[in-house]
């Protein structure tokens, strides 16, 4: 017997499914709105690729995309602020980021908020401030229980006895963390 997918693998194939649907309906507007097959078909392409990376990229994910950026550049303080500027923006846009896979052609598992949440415990993790980031982990896997990012955060934080990480344990945890992710 083959095993079950658990509702986060159905959610990743279902937001697959709804983000291929939306570059769908953008081809199948541009066709129609011109008439014409090949040039319908690059109308809907450029109109897009105009949508993923003008409005959903540049604006929508503004700040989560600098966090990003910022961990990336070992700048955990200002991502974090980055990061909490994100969750303020999509706890003002609960019903779009609920919609993110039809209407943002986002296949992501999990909703924006819910990512800047993890990635704000993440980064007081990296400050050392983790008796601030168990709570923050904790109600995040109350919410999705499925989230592997932070539940093997919140293990490895518990397992260290929630004291500050020492420089070198931050590669082998990131490499601990992209290995559970499913």
């Amino acid at each position: 017997m083959a095993p079950s997918r658990t509702n986060s693998q159905n959610r990743k194939r279902g937001g697959v499914f709804m983000a291929f649907g939306t570059f769908a309906v953008f081809i199948a507007v541009g066709v129609l709105a011109f008439g014409e097959v090949f040039t319908g078909l690059m109308a809907g392409g450029v109109a897009f690729a105009v949508h993923r990376q003008l409005v959903v990229r540049i604006w929508l994910l503004a700040h989560h995309t600098r966090g990003v950026d910022l961990s990336r550049a070992k700048k955990p303080a200002a991502a974090l602020e980055a990061f909490q500027k994100s969750e303020a923006d999509w706890a003002r846009r609960r019903l779009l980021d609920r919609w993110r896979a039809p209407l943002l052609a986002s296949a992501s598992r999990w909703g924006f908020a819910d990512q800047a949440r993890y990635n704000q415990a993440l980064c007081l993790y990296q400050l050392g401030r983790t008796a601030e980031a168990m709570p923050i982990l904790r109600a995040l896997l109350d919410r999705e229980p499925s989230m592997g990012m932070a539940r093997a955060l919140l293990e490895h934080i518990e397992s260290v006895d929630g004291e500050a990480p020492p420089v070198e344990s931050w590669d082998h945890l990131a490499a601990d963390l992209e290995d559970s992710s499913p």
